[in-house]
This record gives C-alpha cells, structure tokens and sequence, in this order.
C-alpha cells in the first residue's frame, strides 16, 4: 500500500479548515482506505486533492481508479440523501495525476499479480461507469 496522507494547514477551528492531499496508487487497497475517509464525518479537515501515481498498476488506471471512485461515491451520497441516511463527506477533490514511473529510474514493479490488470481485480471490465479519455 503506498497511500500517503498530507494535511496542510490549522487545526484552528477559526481558520480555513486544514487540507488534506491524498498521494495514493489505488488499488483494492487504497480504495477501501479512501471511501473510508469520506465515510468519516466532516470536521476541520477537507480532502482537497487526490494525486493518483503508479504502483498497483500504471498511472492510467490507478488515475481511472480514483475518478471512478469518486463517481460512486457521487451516486452514494444522492442515494443516502434520498433515503434519509448520513452522506459522506461534501468534499470534492481535485485530480492530479502524479508519476508514471519511480522518479529514480528504477525498475517499475507492480502488484498487478494481485490486484488485477486495473488494480481493482478487473471491475472496469464488468461495470463501465464511465470512460477515460
């Protein structure tokens, strides 16, 4: 798991809430890891960016990972409302695309093995919530 969290800012609860950045490769791992936060309530800190990189997988589909992701956790929070249930989080995060490669110029060794060719044992090839470009 290569997710890493970056908050940045005051905890003053009179200040501009802190900012958080998640650095991640999401694969099944980091995927679980992210809905989680924005399963916690909200509170002085805002998720404000998420920079997908390699690692599971290539930048391409770990980048697909986090927007599909957000996606769904879009469609969550309107079912939750509907249906009288506590929503996640209001954050919407930015995406930045981060490395494609260790910055070293080592080689690249990923977790496909286990996580699948898209780093979430395949989901994009049974549920085509949407398409990259």
């Amino acid at each position: 798991m290569q997710l890493h969290v970056l908050s940045v800012g005051s905890a003053d609860h009179h200040t501009m809430p802190r900012k958080i950045i998640i650095d991640t490769d999401p694969g099944v791992d980091d995927v679980i890891a992210i809905s989680l936060a924005f399963l916690t309530p909200q509170n002085d800190a805002e998720i404000a960016l998420i920079t997908p990189v390699f690692g599971n997988t290539s930048l391409y589909h770990t980048t697909r990972n986090t927007v599909a992701l957000l996606e769904i956790l879009d469609q969550e929070r309107a079912w939750r409302r509907i249906h009288g249930y506590r929503p996640p989080r209001a954050d919407a995060p930015s995406v930045a695309m981060g490395a494609e490669g260790p910055i070293d110029g080592s080689r690249i060794i990923d977790a496909k093995h286990f996580h699948g060719k898209d780093g979430i044992g395949e989901v994009h090839t049974t549920v085509h919530l949407m398409k990259c470009s």
